[in-house]
């Protein structure tokens, strides 16, 4: 099936409502002045996070190290059948530790628009 004829396809992700998934309200964030980032690339920086990420979840160690104190988790029904928002890192990296099996195997980063 071509992607243009599947109706899936010609909805962003970020409209689309998987299955056994419901939609959130994407957050309302600032618009920010790219020359105020010195030269920071966003995209390169996530990305960079993302591959952390995925290595940290084969492997355990640092997983910590990758959120800041400020960092929030919000778990639907993706390692727990439960609905769960954390904050901190202690709580992130006990919430990953308790999914033994953990279902996340891989982050990849969202383009569409």
């Amino acid at each position: 099936m071509n992607q243009l004829s599947d109706p899936a396809q010609r909805v962003s992700s970020a409209q689309r409502c998987e299955p056994g998934s419901f939609p959130l309200r994407l957050a309302n964030l600032p618009a920010v002045d790219e020359s105020s980032l010195g030269g920071i690339d966003p995209h390169k920086e996530v990305t960079k996070w993302v591959a952390n990420f995925n290595e940290a979840v084969k492997t355990n160690p640092g997983i910590a190290d990758l959120f800041l104190t400020e960092s929030y988790w919000r778990d639907h029904l993706c390692l727990t059948w439960e609905f769960h928002t954390l904050h901190g890192p202690e709580k992130i990296v006990a919430l990953l530790e308790e999914a033994k099996e953990c279902r996340i195997k891989e982050m990849t980063i969202d383009t569409s628009k």
